[in-house]
């Protein structure tokens, strides 16, 4: 494997060592409009850069001469190592999304055949990205296979809904016993009450519970709830949170969205709520880590006047017993010290992300966020968008499930096995790009202190 590159900063002399290039000779495709003018510096130099791996036998400037007039100014250095940067960054990322058009011919089959009769070729919009989205027939434990037979660690964990992984023998075991004899008989269950006796001893701030389907249905009747018992009609929330399909916030109040009177916080920003909140708001509906779909565990409040404000609330499928002997084969699995185990290799994945981004001592240009065993993979500067989309590319062509925004979910199958092998995917990503984005940060903060950086592979 080849070595990560070293960053070396020549201050006063020309650089001849063989291996080291300057950093524009990287670039003859934008010579013409580099920080310095390639031919008057060979004119008053003379000196040559070998070829290499990355480099091309280009002239290299002197140190000396960087001061010259052919230098641009900070701004346009920054527009040009901008532009420069999301080039060879999606130049990189194409080179990933054809292997991978190439390693799914059957899911890019599936997908056409899928848009015939599905509007966009799924019904769950978080699952499309293109070219088109993979079809996954089987999960078992923390793996997942394609339909076009490859396997993978998935850390997706269904958005943090899989828990207990792909096909857990204790829950498989339970639902099959139920579906012999009935998953929704139209009447209330033993089912449910065995899950809301579990779950209210379980989260003391959960006095009674309700059932519904899904985290859209769930928050909608909560804020309706609120509405309803406090007579109010305002509901704060935050810029860019999600509480499901009709409730979501990513660019201010979306067309889908619920039509309450939504009013929108800063997130992370207290002193911006203060500002905002007053008793003309019904509820404060926040997503704890946002980026990850987390329902709020209950709906504060009193109760008092409960019984005289009584709103309806059904579901056909609000109680089945399907779902009612999962959920309560999953509460007695997922124990505190699994919970604990699984944040413990999340804490210790996200630092190792985070630690493959960093190199000479400079600021991290990818990190992850999170706790426990939910984290984000982000990415900064001029080819933010481009490396987060290579990421996911990446990711999947080294037998990795993430999410395409970068979100990773543990689940208790996962062990530090697979964070080790995670985390050498993630030092080989790095391997592959850091000289895209280290070139970047180093360069336009080193040419405003003029001086020139240069990167070796020896």
């Amino acid at each position: 494997m080849a070595k990560p590159p070293r960053m070396v900063i020549c201050r006063e002399q020309q650089c001849r060592r063989a291996g080291i290039f300057a950093v524009m000779a990287m670039q003859p495709e934008h010579e013409n409009t580099a920080m310095w003018d390639m031919k008057t510096s060979e004119a008053n130099t003379g000196t040559k850069i070998p070829d290499g791996n990355l480099g091309t036998n280009k002239t290299q400037p002197s140190c000396t001469n960087r001061r010259s007039k052919t230098m641009a100014t900070t701004a346009e250095g920054d527009f040009l190592w901008g532009a420069t940067m999301q080039a060879r960054a999606r130049k990189l990322l194409l080179e990933y999304q054809e292997r991978y058009v190439a390693a799914n011919p059957k899911s890019a089959d599936s997908f056409g055949r899928a848009s015939v009769s599905l509007a966009g070729g799924n019904t769950r919009s978080v699952l499309h990205y293109d070219p088109f989205p993979m079809v996954l027939v089987s999960g078992r434990d923390c793996f997942v296979s394609s339909e076009d037979g490859r396997e993978y660690v998935d850390f997706v964990s269904e958005y943090s809904a899989c828990m207990l992984g792909h096909s857990h023998p204790a829950v498989a075991e339970a639902v099959q016993a139920v579906m012999s004899r009935g998953i929704n008989l139209g009447g209330a269950s033993k089912e449910e009450q065995v899950l809301a006796a579990l779950l209210t001893e379980r989260i003391p701030s959960m006095a009674r519970v309700r059932f519904c389907n899904s985290g859209t249905e769930a928050n909608t009747m909560a804020l309706t709830l609120a509405r309803h018992h406090t007579g109010r009609r305002k509901i704060l929330a935050f810029e860019n949170g999600y509480h499901g399909g009709f409730i979501g916030f990513d660019s201010g109040v979306l067309p889908t969205t619920v039509p309450f009177e939504f009013v929108l916080a800063r997130y992370d920003d207290a002193t911006h709520v203060r500002e905002l909140v007053d008793d003309s708001f019904a509820a404060i509906i926040v997503e704890p880590m946002q980026g990850v779909a987390m329902d709020p565990p209950a709906l504060g409040g009193s109760t008092s006047s409960a019984q005289q404000q009584r709103l309806s609330h059904s579901g056909t499928f609000n109680n089945n017993a399907f779902s009612m002997t999962a959920g309560a084969v999953a509460c007695r699995l997922i124990t505190r010290e699994a919970i604990a185990r699984a944040n413990a290799l999340g804490d210790r994945l996200r630092e190792g992300i985070t630690a493959a981004g960093r190199n000479a001592e400079a600021s991290p240009w990818m990190w992850a966020s999170g706790f426990g065993s939910m984290l984000n993979v982000h990415f900064g500067g001029f080819a933010a968008a481009e490396l987060r989309d290579l990421f996911f590319f990446f990711m999947l062509d080294r037998g990795f499930y993430v999410s395409r925004r970068g979100l990773i979910a543990l689940n208790l199958m996962h062990t530090d096995h697979h964070n080790s092998r995670s985390s050498s995917r993630h030092s080989s990503l790095v391997y592959k790009i850091e000289v895209l984005y280290l070139m970047q940060f180093f360069a336009i903060t080193m040419f405003r202190n003029q001086k020139l950086i240069l990167v070796s592979y020896s």
